[in-house]
């Protein structure tokens, strides 16, 4: 899914920005909604999503990658043990 340019918003002299009228309705964004902001590793954007969403997307991540996951330390963990020492005679 590509994004959705959703409109422009001016940071004001405290810092704050509004998010658009169309979008706090889209994502039922009301007050006291907690949304979470993030930064890309180079810090040039930001990212704002609804910390309820981002939960469920993040529970739903880990749901699907921990049986790939187990079988990877499976794998890893066969390979990863050390051959028996022999006894010389």
């Amino acid at each position: 899914m590509f994004p959705k340019f959703a409109g422009a918003v001016t940071v004001g002299e405290r810092g704050q920005i509004v998010i658009p009228a169309e979008v706090r309705a889209q994502l039922l964004i009301g007050p006291g909604d907690k949304v979470l902001v993030f930064t890309r590793g180079d810090g040039k954007d930001i990212l704002i999503t609804k910390a309820e969403s981002f939960e469920l997307r993040a529970e739903a991540m880990f749901n699907h990658f921990k049986p790939l996951l187990n079988e990877v330390k499976k794998v890893t963990k066969k390979n990863n043990k050390k051959p028996k020492k022999q006894i010389s005679a």
